[in-house]
């Protein structure tokens, strides 16, 4: 999505299904961020917060084929992984 709001990329896509969910989404799209996109509430004295985690899916040939990678499930996993180890630590 990028600091000019590309609405044409998967982050963009996802911000558009998220956007009327959260009082707070910050777009951390570089990296070593914590998330693509980092949704946060507060209700009733308590904070929520909910990471997403995007791939970007290259065209080859002139086709995408989302999903087809399996590295960019380990990456996305470790993502995941990396992002509960923060909310434990308090970092």
């Amino acid at each position: 999505m990028g600091k000019d709001k590309d609405m044409n990329t998967v982050q963009g896509f996802t911000y558009s299904k998220i956007a009327d969910k959260y009082q707070i989404i910050f777009n951390d799209d570089g990296s070593g961020e914590i998330a693509d996109l980092v949704g946060i509430n507060e209700k009733d004295g308590i904070i929520y917060v909910d990471f997403y985690h995007c791939k970007y899916c290259p065209s080859k040939d002139g086709q995408a084929k989302p999903g087809s990678r399996v590295t960019d499930t380990y990456e996305v996993s470790g993502q995941t992984s990396r992002s509960v180890k923060w909310l434990h630590s308090a970092q």
